[in-house]
């Protein structure tokens, strides 16, 4: 996945690649449709109120199902995050394992 954090407001963006076989993804499991390919992740409150959403598209365009839920972490807490704040250009961390969102298969 590819993902983008901002400092001052705590968004956060990622997007992922739905790997086949994939039944549910998020915090909370949610179960995918059939010919899920990618989700579109956004911790912001772009919904009107702080959420963390997952908007899950077939093929880019093609919107299946949209899911919001509390925000459960700030991407400022990270690992990942201190490692890109602390250097003035390109950052690569070890890889990490998120907690959510959850996969199952």
């Amino acid at each position: 996945s590819i993902y983008v954090g901002f400092h001052n407001s705590g968004d956060f963006y990622q997007v992922i690649r739905i790997p086949p076989g994939l039944t549910s993804l998020g915090p909370s499991d949610v179960p995918l449709p059939p010919d899920s390919g990618y989700a579109l992740r956004l911790l912001d409150d772009s919904s009107g109120s702080r959420a963390d959403s997952f908007i899950i598209y077939g093929d880019w365009g093609d919107v299946k199902q949209v899911f919001r839920g509390p925000p459960d972490f700030d991407p400022r807490l990270r690992p990942w995050y201190d490692n890109a704040w602390s250097n003035d250009g390109t950052a690569i961390s070890k890889a990490y394992v998120f907690a959510s969102p959850a996969w199952s298969a």
